[in-house]
């Protein structure tokens, strides 16, 4: 779990001993945050699930904010990673095909772990640092859908292909995230692959709208 190993957040492993019950005490933090939400978690709970010492713990993390900060950033990480690999592995045919496996490989990531998910982007989770740690995996990833879809905006202007971007993006991003935090019924009715399905139509028919201005 080399993201965890390289972690600002974790006291970084020096044998595979250290490596493996990092990988129990992350594993461990995670069933207690599905179990108990984060209002609910304490290294203790983390202890009692990995069954180890709490003295074990605190070798690996300075405190529960260290331990949940890094399990944001390990899961804001995998959702980029998932993004990096499939727009920059494929070239893309058009902005229909470029913005629906966009969509596709976001709502793949976010299904994953989804009940962990829940807590670490649910509103009520917030706070200064787990914001943070959020905003900045956005924009790294809206960096990337920028870099893949500017090319396919021919002939228009710079500063409209800038508004043309950021608002398709966040027409994906805003529907995905909501179903994420699990707020809304009529998201949560819906699949991860309906969902992006129907925001990525409706980005794609944005910018094939708004294009030409």
């Amino acid at each position: 779990m080399p993201s965890f190993e390289n972690s600002p957040f974790v006291l970084a492993p020096q044998q595979e001993r250290s490596r493996a019950a990092l990988r129990k005490i992350v594993g461990a933090a995670a069933a207690v945050i599905v179990a108990k939400g984060l209002e609910g978690f304490s290294m203790a709970d983390v202890a009692a699930q990995a069954g180890m010492p709490i003295g074990s713990i605190y070798r690996r993390f300075r405190g529960k904010e260290d331990l949940i900060l890094a399990i944001k950033l390990d899961a804001t990480s995998r959702i980029e990673d998932a993004v990096t690999q499939r727009l920059g592995a494929l070239t893309f045919s058009d902005i229909d095909d470029l913005v629906s496996k966009y969509a596709l490989a976001t709502a793949q990531a976010f299904a994953k772990d989804e009940a962990l998910h829940r807590f670490l982007f649910s509103q009520s989770a917030e706070n200064s640092r787990l914001d943070e740690i959020g905003n900045e995996g956005r924009l790294r990833i809206f960096d990337l859908y920028q870099m893949a879809l500017l090319p396919l905006l021919h002939g228009v202007a710079a500063r409209r292909r800038d508004l043309l971007v950021q608002v398709s993006f966040q027409i994906i991003a805003s529907a995905l995230l909501t179903k994420a935090r699990g707020v809304n019924p009529g998201l949560n009715a819906l699949s991860w692959s309906a969902v992006a399905k129907e925001f990525g139509q409706a980005a794609a028919s944005y910018l094939a709208a708004n294009g030409s201005r």
